[in-house]
C-alpha cells in the first residue's frame, strides 16, 4: 500500500532460470539462494536453510542414527533442478569419498517428491523445513551423525539496481524473519 504504482509479477520458476532472467533485466528482484557469480548480481541474506534427508515412516532407517556412509545402499529422490542445489548434494558425498548416490526419481515438484516416498525405500535430500510446511505422520527426517549442510537465501538483485522499494523491502523482511524467531 505504501507503493501505489508498483506493479508485481510473481514469478515460481526453475531457480537458474530466474537467475538467468535477472541478469537479462527481465525481472530486477529475486528470492533465492546466494547466487555463483557474485559480479553481476548483490546478494542481501535474510535466513540460512539447513538441509535433512527425509523418508516415509516406514523406511528401514527411521528412528535410526546413522552415519553418511549407511545412506549408500539406498536410492534418492530429488525435488530440484537447480544445479546448485545438485552440486551441493553430490559434494556432500564425494568430500567424504563416499560413492556418488544413484538418484531414481527426479522432479521440479517437492509434492511429487514427497509421494514418490510414502511407498518406497526413497531418500529425498531437502530443506529442513519442508518437514515443518508438511507435518505428517507420514514423514521423517533420518538422523545422521555429522551431517551439517546448509545455504544462504535471500534477495539477489542485479549490480546497481537500488530503489526505494527494495530497501522498503528488505527491511520489512528482516523485521519479519527477527519476528519469527
Amino acid at each position: 500500500e505504501s507503493f501505489k504504482d508498483l506493479v508485481v509479477d510473481l514469478n515460481v520458476d526453475l531457480p537458474d532460470l530466474q537467475v538467468k532472467k535477472l541478469q537479462d533485466n527481465k525481472i530486477d528482484i529475486l528470492f533465492a539462494r546466494k547466487p555463483i557469480n557474485k559480479e553481476f548480481f548483490n546478494f542481501e541474506p535474510l535466513k540460512i536453510d539447513k538441509f535433512i534427508v527425509m523418508a516415509s515412516t516406514k523406511h528401514p532407517l527411521a528412528n535410526k542414527r546413522i552415519s553418511l556412509k549407511d545412506l549408500n545402499n539406498y536410492n534418492w529422490a530429488i525435488s530440484t533442478t537447480a544445479k546448485q542445489t545438485q552440486e551441493l548434494f553430490f559434494n556432500l558425498f564425494s568430500s567424504k569419498d563416499l560413492p556418488t548416490p544413484k538418484i531414481s526419481f527426479s522432479t521440479n515438484s517437492l509434492n511429487v517428491a514427497l509421494n514418490s516416498l510414502l511407498n518406497s525405500s526413497l531418500l529425498l535430500f531437502t530443506t529442513d523445513n519442508t518437514l515443518e510446511r508438511f507435518k505428517s505422520e507420514k514423514f521423517c527426517k533420518i538422523e545422521i551423525k555429522d551431517f551439517e549442510v546448509s545455504r544462504q537465501t535471500g534477495v539477489i538483485t542485479r549490480q546497481g539496481y537500488t530503489s526505494i522499494f527494495l530497501d522498503s523491502l528488505i527491511k520489512n523482511l528482516k523485521r519479519l524473519m527477527k519476528e519469527e524467531n
